[in-house]
């Protein structure tokens, strides 16, 4: 196999139920609207929130929340106290947007149901709630928490982004395929990547997410996918993909033509896979590589790809039809070469195999015929040695807390297939 071009590492209820609510769970009420410390922390931060019944209804409070809450403002200065507090209030007045922005941006896909909406602006509440979260748990943890830093932090928190990632994310889940150019609120984009190389500022978005998506791998590693990227734009037959929501970069990736000395498509490659850190998440970047694949498999030729096996989404590529065909070191990081193949997929015994039949097998410890299944704790490193004794890896996921490696070995005509590619 030669060097890889790219990696993929891609309710009706009374005007007091919500404090009565808040009671029962042992959260007081009248200490946190009667906030006195040594720090002047006054009752005015607490009550920048907009709508104190909306702040019930994130439901984070258990017995000792309250007391959290009121730490925060013992711990850090009121003003940045205040600004926390009002970003958790824009999150959560934008629910009660939800049914207007969904029916404006996603009902070419579909009308909108109460269980739909319910589910959306749920999920902003859970949004909220991780955003007090994080400060509470810097306060308790003695960081220190600069009014600068908070301010930056903040800045980059957009509502509306947060208000189309839970309405995408929820909509996927429910909808399963989303036609990407039918969504209003995105750009969705395919073309040469020839028309893009000189576009100084989308080519700037891509390299920044990149380095930020792999800030914590080696320098030597990203600067060489970075080159191998650069490289690839300069090949006239190279695709890219690219999804913006309201000018802004959301995810991206490409797609090499490979041909035979006539001039037939051979092959294509998968790689560039990013997807911008504020759309993660949302179920995003699943629909592009979707889309993304669709397009290739449209010819029924082979697609490569390479990624991480440490990466939680390399799970999600075997799991939807790539097989792993070896593993490689790439600047000092182990990974995987994949092939997806219709032709090779449909001789796969383990393909057809649902978890919970495979998660039988493993814990039965049985070896059928081709098959060799293995379980691991989900912290475990997998023994990936058999690729290299004539099997591929079929099958990677995790199932509660163990982690399930299927290997297969192939008839000799689909290992021809996949080792050509």
């Amino acid at each position: 196999m030669g060097e890889p071009n790219d990696k993929m590492f891609i309710t009706e209820n009374s005007e007091n139920s919500d404090e009565q609510a808040a009671a029962e769970e042992g959260f007081d009420f009248e200490k946190i609207n009667n906030v006195e410390t040594n720090k002047s922390y006054e009752k005015k931060q607490i009550q920048d929130i907009n709508s104190l019944n909306d702040f019930f209804k994130v439901e984070l409070y258990d017995r000792n929340f309250g007391d959290r809450i009121i730490a925060l403002g013992e711990k850090l200065d009121p003003l940045v106290v205040r600004k926390i507090f009002h970003k958790y209030s824009e999150i959560i007045d934008s629910a009660q947007n939800a049914f207007e922005y969904f029916k404006d941006n996603f009902l070419q896909q579909g009308a909108a149901d109460q269980k739909t909406i319910d589910r959306i602006r749920e999920n902003l509440f859970e949004k909220g709630k991780n955003l007090l979260e994080r400060f509470v748990s810097k306060a308790e943890s003695g960081e220190d928490v600069s009014e600068d830093g908070v301010l930056e932090e903040l800045e980059n928190i957009k509502t509306e982004t947060l208000l189309f990632t839970s309405s995408f994310k929820i909509f996927k889940e429910e909808s399963k395929f989303i036609d990407l150019a039918d969504i209003a609120a995105m750009n969705y984009d395919v073309n040469f990547a020839e028309k893009f190389k000189n576009d100084a500022k989308l080519m700037g978005e891509m390299e920044d997410i990149y380095r930020k998506n792999y800030e914590n791998y080696p320098p030597k590693f990203t600067a060489r996918l970075m080159r191998s990227f650069q490289d690839s734009l300069e090949n006239p037959s190279t695709v890219l993909f690219t999804l913006k929501h309201k000018d802004e970069l959301a995810a991206f990736c490409r797609l090499d033509k490979k041909t035979d000395e006539d001039g037939e498509t051979k092959s294509f490659y998968f790689g560039s896979f990013n997807v911008n850190s504020s759309y993660k998440q949302s179920r995003l970047g699943e629909s592009l590589f979707e889309a993304a694949m669709m397009e290739a498999g449209a010819l029924g030729v082979p697609i490569e790809a390479d990624c991480d096996p440490a990466a939680m989404l390399t799970k999600k590529y075997i799991e939807s039809g790539f097989v792993v065909t070896s593993l490689y070191d790439f600047e000092g990081i182990p990974s995987f070469h994949i092939v997806f193949d219709h032709s090779v997929n449909n001789n796969l015994e383990s393909k057809r195999l649902t978890h919970e039949e495979i998660a039988q097998k493993a814990t039965a410890g049985t070896v059928e015929g081709a098959l060799m299944i293995r379980m691991y704790a989900e912290k475990e490193a997998p023994d990936f040695s058999p690729l290299q004794h004539g099997y591929v890896l079929t099958r990677y996921f995790l199932q509660e807390d163990k982690k399930y490696c299927v290997f297969e070995k192939i008839p000799a005509q689909s290992e021809e297939v996949l080792r050509a590619a």
